[in-house]
């Protein structure tokens, strides 16, 4: 449902394996766990966070667009 995606494999395997900690109550991000600031890792989490739900947004489209 991703087809001629800009995301690389390795970005793939990495929001997998994020996704799997989240899903499977391994780890939780630091906006649910710290307050509102800025640090490397929270930037990354924050782009991360960004490109999963755009990720979304595309499957979802083009999911529906098939029905």
């Amino acid at each position: 449902m991703l087809p001629g995606s800009e995301i690389s494999e390795k970005e793939r395997k990495r929001f997998y394996q994020l996704r799997s900690a989240l899903t499977h109550g391994g780890r939780l991000m630091i906006q649910d766990e710290a307050a509102w600031g800025f640090t490397p890792k929270r930037q990354s989490e924050w782009y991360d966070a960004a490109r999963m739900r755009l990720i979304v947004q595309i499957v979802l489209h083009n999911w529906l667009a098939q029905a």
